[in-house]
């Protein structure tokens, strides 16, 4: 039996997907029919990952955009909530990625910059993408927080360079 923890398996899928697109489209078809529940999340990861406006995906669920999000902010809590003890605190109160010491308030900072979950990918190379989505999530229920510590770094960073203005 194959599993998907197999490596070559989602390569040969995207290479599939790129040489016989019809091919690609009965196995996608095949999905919706079989399991809505998979097609619907991979909707929504598309449109949480900027990879589908809210129109396209309201389109390709059968709804209209207000649906979509409402069940694009279940599926981000669900996925947040379900991983909560991916985010501690350190001794300083800053909330970071467990076993990472990635804090959170650099995530946020570099998806503003990005724009998306996977654009910000290459900057992160050592966390999962539900790890980004789960720090994300947690910015959100903690928005104050979060901008605090990002203000206070850009402010040191603009000390930094109104000392060092040569520096890089």
């Amino acid at each position: 039996m194959t599993t998907l923890s197999e490596h070559w398996l989602v390569p040969e899928i995207e290479r599939l997907a790129r040489s016989g697109p019809d091919r690609i489209e009965g196995l996608l078809q095949a999905l919706r029919a079989a399991a809505p529940e998979v097609h619907c999340e991979l909707v929504l990861m598309a449109l949480d990952n900027g990879n589908l406006s809210q129109e396209e995906a309201a389109d390709r669920l059968g709804t209209d955009e207000v649906t979509v999000a409402i069940r694009l902010e279940l599926f981000r809590q669900s996925h947040s909530e379900s991983n909560s003890q991916t985010i501690v605190q350190d001794k300083n109160q800053v909330a970071r990625i467990a076993n990472k010491h990635v804090a959170v308030w650099e995530i946020v900072r570099e998806f503003r910059r990005a724009g998306s979950v996977g654009a910000m990918r290459d900057s992160f190379p050592s966390l999962t993408e539900l790890e980004l989505r789960t720090a994300l999530a947690y910015a959100g229920r903690h928005p104050d927080e979060i901008a605090g510590q990002i203000a206070e770094y850009e402010s040191l960073l603009e000390r930094s360079r109104s000392l060092y203005p040569f520096a890089k």
